[in-house]
């Protein structure tokens, strides 16, 4: 049991080490050593049990592996239009993913994923509703 935990500390801190280095290769513009490096750091996580965080993983292109640097290799849009989206392309190829955006009160800039499902749902969603009538009184 030990070894197990051992292995993924040492996954874990591969992981973080890889990770920002190819950050580093990213910004010096060597897009290609930090795609590399990116993939590298991410199959050592996977094979040493290391579950990488989720803004770890939104950091990082998912198709080409690039770190994901805003103006450098990444666009970020936000769309109004329905449902409030941001929308990130990646500017080295092209891949497109879009996060929708809670309008839940008191959830502002965090995505549906993250609030409007987690435990006591209907309860924040009754007080919401119930201050906005006090606030239209």
């Amino acid at each position: 049991m030990k070894s197990r935990k051992l292995l993924r500390d040492l996954a874990k801190q591969r992981f973080w080490n890889l990770y920002h280095i190819a950050f580093e290769e990213a910004e010096k513009g060597n897009f290609q050593r930090a795609s590399e490096i990116m993939r590298s750091a991410f199959k050592i996580a996977k094979k040493g049990g290391y579950k990488v965080p989720r803004y770890a993983k939104r950091s990082v292109c998912r198709r080409c592996f690039v770190p994901l640097i805003p103006g450098r290799t990444l666009r970020v849009r936000i769309r109004n239009k329905g449902i409030p989206t941001v929308v990130r392309a990646c500017l080295n190829c092209g891949y497109v993913r879009r996060y929708p955006v809670a309008s839940v009160e008191g959830t502002e800039g965090k995505t549906i994923s993250d609030e409007a499902h987690g435990p006591h749902r209907e309860e924040r969603l009754e007080r919401s509703g119930a201050q906005r009538d006090k606030e239209a009184t």
